[in-house]
C-alpha cells in the first residue's frame, strides 16, 4: 500500500527531494555493509568503490530506498547462486552505480515494460512482490536528476545501472 501512496505523491509533484551534501564513498559503504541477503543463504554484495570520493547533494533515504529495491531484487532472483556485485564508478561528473546478478534474467519479450506499474516479467511470478519496485526507484532516480536502465539475458542474470550526476 506505501508503495502505491508513494507513486501518487511522485507523479503529483509532491515528493520533494530532501537533499544533504554527503560523502558518496561513506554513504554507498554503510549502505552495503547493512544489506546483506534478507533471507536465506546470509549472502553478502561483492562490492566494489572505483571511483573518486565526492561530496553531493542527495536524499539519503529516496536514494537508500533505490538502491535498497535494486539490490533485493538482485538476491531475490538469484538465490543458490553467487553473490550480486554492486561496483560504483565515476566519470564525466557522474557517479555509475552498477548491479549485476547471475539469476534468472528477464525474458526479452517482457523487457520493455520493465518500468511500468504493477509489471511482472513472466518467470518473475513465483517470486513475491507487487510489480511497483522498478517503476517507484526510476522515478526517484530522475527526480534526483539520473537515469536507470537494464541489460540482461533470460538464464544469464540482469545488470542495472543507476547514473546519478552529482
Amino acid at each position: 500500500m506505501e508503495n502505491i501512496l508513494d507513486i501518487g505523491r511522485i507523479d503529483e509533484g509532491k515528493i520533494e527531494l530532501s537533499k544533504k551534501n554527503l560523502s558518496f564513498k561513506q554513504f554507498m559503504n554503510a549502505f552495503v555493509a547493512a544489506n546483506a541477503e534478507p533471507n536465506g543463504q546470509q549472502r553478502k554484495l561483492d562490492y566494489r568503490f572505483n571511483a573518486p570520493d565526492r561530496i553531493i547533494s542527495m536524499d539519503e533515504i529516496l536514494l537508500r530506498n533505490v538502491l535498497r529495491n535494486i539490490v533485493s531484487n538482485a538476491f531475490k532472483y538469484s538465490e543458490q547462486k553467487p553473490s550480486p556485485n554492486l561496483s560504483v564508478s565515476f566519470q564525466d561528473d557522474t557517479f555509475f552505480i552498477t548491479v549485476r546478478d547471475q539469476g534468472i534474467g528477464i525474458p526479452e519479450k517482457d523487457q520493455p515494460f520493465l518500468f511500468q506499474s504493477f509489471f511482472r516479467a513472466s518467470n518473475a511470478k513465483i517470486f513475491p512482490g507487487s510489480g511497483l519496485g522498478l517503476m517507484i526507484a526510476k522515478k526517484l532516480i530522475v527526480l534526483h536528476g539520473g537515469d536507470i536502465n537494464f541489460e540482461s539475458q533470460l538464464d544469464s542474470g540482469c545488470t542495472v545501472t543507476i547514473r546519478l550526476p552529482i
